[in-house]
């Protein structure tokens, strides 16, 4: 950080500590139709939002794969 000429952060949260929090807000996305569960896995599903990808001057594609943002992926072995 100081190479960069930045303050040291003065808080370093550990995602871990925040699970139940994650899985509460993850459920409410889900129950309002943004996301989707695919196995035990569960994807923001960006065509919920007709306006996702107008800043960026990208369209929304009729394959929800293509977009779609990982909200919590369960263990791949």
């Amino acid at each position: 950080m100081r190479t960069l000429n930045c303050l040291p952060p003065s808080l370093e949260p550990r995602a871990t500590d925040f699970i139940p929090e994650m899985i509460e807000t993850i459920n409410s996305i889900i129950a309002n139709g943004h996301a989707y569960v695919t196995g035990a896995d569960v994807f923001f599903d960006v065509a919920s939002l007709p306006g996702y990808g107008k800043l960026s001057g990208r369209g929304q594609e009729d394959n929800r794969w293509v977009w779609s943002l990982c909200c919590w992926t369960s263990r791949h072995e």
